[in-house]
């Protein structure tokens, strides 16, 4: 859409039905119904056979526009969000999604009319979470065991928004309205799976460590401090949810501690464990596999990770509409006759 020739030509069905949608219109609020009629190319006949899915995904992203006023980037944002967290399409959205230039463009920013920076480093940081979210493939986390890349992806993501907390408290004091309580919602929802995930890990590591083969053992005993340090940043990040109290009802979660005597036990059986495979090494016995290379776990390595994955997740736009709490099955029907035909 940025070359001269797209200047020119004939604006699309899709593109105009996009037009009239509250992904694009200047209201402050986005219907999901607009983001279920976009998964299904606009086809509101019920005798008609829905686009394919990936048709849609690219004709939304050729379809928006250069230079959408900030409440727009917002809901176009927000629109990403709740599609890339779709269970069933998910992982098809972020291919796309991560192809995407729209706001990644500085120079766009420059022939703004907007010229505050607040705006401008919020839509800068919600386009790189998203981004980074979609080259995670945060979806597909349920079909893994918990590997040391997938952990470090976990880390690296809760960190990306806890160094934003401040940016996001601020943005919500200056822009008051629907659309941006909704994108705190759906961030929280992703920080709190991945915490929730990463707190899984710890506590049956907190049981269960003395049963670990050692390079388990160390893989999950040098992830304490970085729990830690998270449990504390996402208590501040919870207090976000200070603009929601008079719509939403919010209850603290019971943030999870590590007892001082229990750290320095584990720290201990830590060391004692270094001299004993020390030795081990110098007799020639043949490395303990890898975490994510061993074959055949012990019985208690294999109780240890059974449920250490993101099934129990349940996305946003699957389950809980952020924007309305009514369900649509029959476009879910329809969602799921494209998937067969697909």
């Amino acid at each position: 859409m940025n070359t001269i020739s797209s200047l020119f030509k004939t604006s699309t069905s899709f593109e105009r039905n996009l037009r009239n949608t509250t992904i694009l219109n200047s209201s402050p609020t986005l219907n999901v119904q607009d983001l279920k009629l976009v998964m299904l190319g606009f086809s509101s006949n019920k005798m008609s056979t829905p686009q394919p899915i990936r048709q849609s995904f690219m004709l939304f992203f050729s379809s928006l526009p250069d230079k959408p006023s900030f409440r727009v980037k917002l809901k176009i944002l927000a629109t990403c969000h709740v599609l890339l967290d779709d269970f069933m399409w998910g992982s098809q959205f972020a291919e796309y999604l991560i192809q995407w230039q729209g706001f990644k463009n500085k120079q766009q920013f420059v022939q703004l009319r907007e010229k505050d920076p607040l705006k401008q480093k919020f839509v800068l940081f919600y386009y790189e979470l998203l981004a980074r979210l979609g080259n995670s493939n945060i979806n597909q986390f349920n079909h893994f065991k918990a590997t040391n890349k997938f952990t470090s992806q976990t880390i690296n993501l809760l960190n990306i928004v806890f160094q934003n907390t401040q940016l996001i408290d601020d943005v919500l004091i200056q822009n008051f309205e629907d659309i941006t309580f909704e994108i705190l919602l759906l961030i929280w929802n992703d920080v709190i799976a991945l915490y929730l995930f990463f707190e899984k890990i710890i506590l049956e590591f907190l049981v269960d460590y003395q049963k670990l083969e050692v390079n388990v053992f160390f893989t999950i005993n040098g992830l304490l401090q970085d729990f830690l340090s998270a449990t504390e940043k996402i208590q501040q990040f919870f207090t976000l949810t200070k603009h929601l109290h008079d719509q939403k009802q919010f209850l603290e979660p019971q943030w999870k501690k590590i007892e001082k005597k229990q750290f320095e036990e584990i720290q201990s059986y830590g060391s004692t464990l270094k001299i004993n495979s020390t030795k081990q090494k110098l007799q020639n016995k043949k490395p303990s596999q890898t975490l994510v290379q061993s074959p055949h776990p012990t019985s208690s390595q294999q109780s240890f990770f059974s449920n250490t994955t993101f099934a129990y997740v349940k996305r946003l736009s699957t389950c809980d509409d952020p924007f309305m709490t009514e369900a649509d099955d029959q476009i879910r029907k329809k969602s799921d006759s494209i998937k067969r035909k697909n």
